[in-house]
């Protein structure tokens, strides 16, 4: 296996789950967008059922693939964290060389 490295410092391997990543946080947040919109506009039981789950499973996924992507606890930790969780812990492996996310390693 090559130990080559990208421009993110991630191993080759690991390019996969973290694109993932990427892609699930985006659509974890748009489900919350929906579900929040939803609340607010007379709250509609239909879109509740549909997107519901699916943001509970995206939100499940967004935290398995920052398991499999990174060996450090703290970015690990801050992925559990409702609602911003799978979005700090991208941005901390993404830019783990920035001065205000050294306290994730």
């Amino acid at each position: 296996m090559s130990d080559e490295r990208t421009l993110d410092g991630l191993p080759i391997r690991n390019r996969t789950p973290l694109s993932a990543l990427v892609w699930v946080t985006v659509f974890e947040t748009l489900s919350l967008a929906v579900l929040l919109v939803n609340l607010a506009a007379g709250h509609d039981q239909r879109i509740a059922q549909a997107f519901g789950p699916v943001h509970g499973a995206l939100y499940l996924a967004g935290i398995g693939l920052t398991w499999r992507s990174t060996r450090i606890t703290r970015v690990r930790l801050v992925s559990v964290i409702p609602v911003v969780g799978s979005f700090v812990a991208l941005m901390a492996m993404r830019h783990s060389s920035n001065r205000w996310m050294t306290w994730l390693r």
